[in-house]
């Protein structure tokens, strides 16, 4: 597993903030970020159709950047 950084800003509640999350790829990490630790049913192929699909429901999820140690 790698570390991600995700900022996620929430515009219902106001709320923007960078989360720090362990996961397989830069898909997990946005999921886990906004989602937490469950993946659920969202299968996106790409960063952007993931971006998409939160946009749609107010929420701005950066691209994922890898914190290497």
């Amino acid at each position: 597993m790698k570390i991600y950084a995700v900022a996620v800003c929430n515009m219902i509640e106001d709320e923007n903030e960078v989360r720090i999350v362990d996961a397989y790829n830069e898909i997990d990490a946005m999921i886990i970020a906004v989602e937490g630790e469950d993946l659920g049913l969202i299968k996106m192929c790409t960063v952007e159709e993931l971006q998409q699909y939160y946009i749609d429901l107010d929420i701005c999820v950066s691209k994922p950047v890898e914190i290497k140690k």
